[in-house]
């Protein structure tokens, strides 16, 4: 069966994924400036407790409380910049879907989203604070309701909180690892900051000693921040599809999906699915692996629309 969909919803989503993916870009700064911040508060830490070029023995205990302090604080503060970003990607997603229906629907056709509708310009209004709280509007519940579906994933049943741990937690372990052996070494602070800059920020090549204490294994990065990184873009990613599935559901006139690639050179799960039709109860999974940037274009049942 051969299925097609009205072009101007394909244009509207392909809109929103760009305006989207300039807000992955911003976040991807974002989440740079995070781990960029944490490795200099260590360093500043290091230098701090350093005398004579080297980090005595009995300053070590105090300055790994140090450590772990502020990577404590990175997890905190990764994590509520990654649920910020799902939630606003999950309205991303439920965006591209609404104003993909500009000229298919008069424009003060309801959608039923707490307040929001379709105005003139095209453009989505969102509740009025003034009639409603958001918490008790249908637009918040959609959210809220992605997010659950989000956490619960079959990514993996671990908690996001969980996964942003272990992420820091690695990081964290060669850090300390590596003070124990510049002390016993009598290296220099400045040679052990450089170093530790490398676990929690873009590496250089580790080698020798420094390759044998850090084995992130296989398929995870050398460096917490693009594990992280990864970890942001592609949940990220999975929020916006999340929001397109869960609009849909709620509409009688959509049908389906068609999945689409992201990728001038995807990979092969990815590309067998280019072009396919998923029916609204065979809902795809999206994304499908790591860095995965596929996205669903909606389906809508014309006969449905043309009473609406």
């Amino acid at each position: 069966m051969t299925v097609m969909s009205n072009k101007a919803l394909v244009e509207a989503i392909e809109r929103s994924r760009k305006e989207w993916y300039l807000y992955t870009k911003e976040g991807q700064k974002k989440v740079f400036d995070l781990f960029k911040q944490a490795s200099n508060q260590i360093v500043e830490q290091i230098s701090k407790y350093t005398k004579a070029g080297k980090i005595p023995p009995t300053r070590l205990r105090v300055l790994v409380v140090k450590i772990e302090t502020e990577l404590a604080n990175l997890r905190l503060n990764y994590l509520r910049y990654l649920t910020a970003a799902q939630k606003k990607s999950i309205d991303f997603g439920v965006g591209s879907t609404i104003s993909s229906l500009n000229g298919l629907v008069g424009p003060n056709f309801k959608i039923n989203i707490g307040s929001s509708y379709i105005s003139v310009d095209g453009k989505v209004k969102k509740y009025d604070p003034r009639v409603e709280a958001y918490s008790d509007s249908v637009w918040a519940a959609l959210n809220i309701n992605a997010m659950k579906s989000l956490v619960l994933t079959s990514y993996g049943t671990i908690p996001l909180s969980s996964r942003v741990w272990d992420i820091t937690w690695a990081a964290e372990k060669a850090i300390r690892s590596k003070l124990h052996t510049s002390i016993l070494l009598g290296q220099s602070s400045y040679k052990t900051a450089n170093l530790i800059k490398k676990y929690l920020g873009v590496p250089g090549k580790f080698t020798g000693l420094e390759l044998k204490e850090y084995k992130p294994g296989a398929g995870v990065y050398k460096s917490a921040y693009k594990n992280a990184l990864r970890l942001a873009t592609t949940e990220m990613n999975r929020a916006f599809n999340e929001g397109v599935i869960k609009y849909s559901m709620e509409k009688p006139w959509i049908t389906g999906w068609i999945w689409h690639t992201a990728s001038g050179n995807p990979c092969d799960d990815c590309s067998d699915k280019e072009g396919v039709f998923f029916p609204k109860d065979d809902a795809p999974y999206v994304p499908l692996h790591p860095w995965c940037l596929c996205w669903l274009e909606i389906v809508t049942n014309s006969n449905v629309m043309a009473n609406v």
